[in-house]
């Protein structure tokens, strides 16, 4: 996930990091992000942004997003930001470092992931403005009060109506929130025939012990 600083455009402020399309929900079909760089040259030029530099932080050493090189995907980032005017300089940093900077909201754009605590949707209410991640990247709640009463709403919701409030809640993140959410790893488990039982969760990955 990209976060940067709380503004419409790239900014020198001190933030910290990550994500626009945090999806609790799938999107119907056709109403998925869509990429559109000529759209994206004039947001920066209206805004006067065009040519600005910001520094992108990220850990050259983390591993724990599927086994993706975060160098790699860095360059791919910057490559792209570039090609609509935005001059992007790289920070590579140990995860040590570059985690208590974006922790501390020293960073003016990061690129983290975000392995889930729990399989559901309310662990994502962190990226919500006001709320800990939103915090990270100084975007309080008093700076969207809709998102950050519609994530609210989703917190208590219970039943059928989970999943209107979290669609509510993320379609107002994907307009208003200073992050982008860049991919969904893909994990792949594979075995032999000599393997009988393998215990397998989506937060934990394998449990070697039970492995027959």
């Amino acid at each position: 996930m990209l976060g940067r600083a709380s503004s419409a455009t790239p900014t020198a402020q001190r933030t910290g990091t990550p994500a626009t399309n945090l999806r609790a929900y799938t999107s119907p079909e056709g109403e998925g992000p869509k990429s559109d760089p000529e759209a994206a040259k004039k947001l920066l030029a209206d805004a006067g942004k065009t040519g600005t530099q910001v520094t992108l932080d990220y850990a050259n050493d983390y591993t724990r997003l599927a086994g993706i090189d975060y160098n790699v995907l860095a360059q791919g980032i910057q490559t792209q930001l570039e090609a609509i005017g935005l001059k992007v300089k790289l920070n590579p940093a140990p995860t040590s470092t570059s985690l208590q900077r974006y922790v501390d909201g020293e960073t003016e754009m990061a690129l983290w992931s975000w392995p889930p605590d729990t399989a559901d949707p309310s662990d994502v209410l962190v990226f919500s403005a006001g709320n800990l991640i939103g915090q990270r990247v100084q975007w309080p709640a008093e700076a969207a009060p809709k998102v950050a009463e519609l994530a609210e709403q989703a917190r208590v919701a219970t039943g059928d109506d989970r999943e209107a409030a979290f669609t509510a809640w993320n379609r107002a993140m994907n307009e208003q929130a200073p992050f982008a959410y860049l991919l969904e790893p893909s994990f792949f488990l594979v075995a032999s025939k000599s393997v009988e039982y393998v215990s397998h969760d989506p937060l934990a990955s394998i449990n070697l012990s039970q492995i027959r």
